[in-house]
């Protein structure tokens, strides 16, 4: 019997984003994803090379924008689930600003790149509402901890399909190495997305540090990382251990978002729809795995005030 590793080469990693160490329970207060990027396309053929290269037909039909065939092609498949829910007092009652809502999420990613600049197209489909099974992940995870469960989820927003369309481009701006292994990444991004649930743009600047670093791309655009932007080319490094520290940027405009114009609706809540934040992690390479410790704050003016949202996660990523 054949398994998946022998089936599909390439890499698997995920993440998991929770407000609980800095003991807060509001508004983007849980993320969880699980993804595959393949090998590098080769020429082989087989079931994977065939989905790589129907991505890559899909994606020349985009005009104004020729794929360079001269570089290296990567796909990738995702699910990815996120919690959303209003902020709440010290008694646990929940005010009347953004609604409970869950949001699940598959999508189908190319990546085409070169050791210096990267580029991504993804399309994805998913639901908002009680079929992303948002109540049951988050009461589920309060129990696992201790906590009482969230009171609420009764009046979450009832369930909506989306779709969304995606393109990515980042690159390596400056490299410096020094002391035989140690090196410094300053990376800058640009990500628009667009459907039916929202529509966004980003803009990302990240100054990474470390010793034997992977020859991957680390982006302050967090949706990046989500697609696998770092699995690219993270085998190549020069020893079987290493570390790298990183602090990011990033500035986010949003045109449409669902979940804010239904708060708008319900409650008169104004969200201007450009904020700034910051990302640092820690991350460790030991072998094919790499694991990082992630921090983030993001400021966002809610009814003239500055609300500070902040949350930890961990990520992994084997490459066999």
């Amino acid at each position: 019997m054949l398994t998946g590793v022998e089936l599909f080469g390439g890499s698997v990693g995920g993440f998991i984003h929770n407000d609980v160490i800095f003991k807060t329970d509001q508004h983007y207060t849980n993320g969880l994803a699980l993804g595959w990027v393949s090998d590098e396309l080769s020429g082989t053929g087989g079931v994977e090379a065939a989905y790589t290269e129907a991505l890559i037909f899909v994606a020349d039909l985009i005009p104004f924008h020729t794929l360079d065939t001269g570089r290296n092609f990567q796909s990738s498949v995702f699910i990815n689930q996120y919690i959303v829910t209003p902020s709440f007092d010290d008694n646990g009652t929940a005010a009347d600003d953004i609604p409970f809502a869950g949001v699940l999420r598959m999508g189908f990613g190319l990546f085409e790149w070169d050791r210096e600049e990267l580029h991504s197209y993804h399309i994805s489909v998913g639901v908002i509402g009680p079929s992303a099974k948002a109540e049951e992940v988050q009461n589920g995870f309060h129990d696992l901890i201790n906590n009482d469960a969230v009171e609420g989820w009764d009046s979450q927003l009832g369930n909506k399909g989306f779709f969304e369309i995606g393109y990515g481009y980042g690159n390596r701006s400056y490299e410096y190495n020094f002391a035989e292994s140690y090196r410094v990444d300053w990376f800058n991004d640009f990500l628009a997305t667009a459907g039916n649930a929202a529509v966004e743009m980003e803009l990302g600047t990240l100054v990474r540090i470390g010793d034997n670093v992977p020859d991957n791309f680390v982006f302050a655009s967090q949706y990046l990382g989500s697609l696998g932007n770092e699995h690219i080319n993270v085998r190549e490094r020069n020893g079987a251990w290493g570390w790298s520290m990183s602090l990011g940027f990033v500035m986010r405009a949003t045109l449409y978002n669902y979940i804010m114009e239904e708060a708008e609706k319900m409650s008169g809540l104004d969200v201007k729809m450009l904020n700034a934040q910051w990302v640092g992690n820690i991350s460790m390479y030991i072998g094919d795995f790499q694991t990082s410790f992630v921090l983030q704050q993001t400021d966002i003016i809610i009814n003239q005030d500055i609300s500070r949202e902040r949350y930890g996660g961990l990520t992994f990523i084997w490459a066999y």
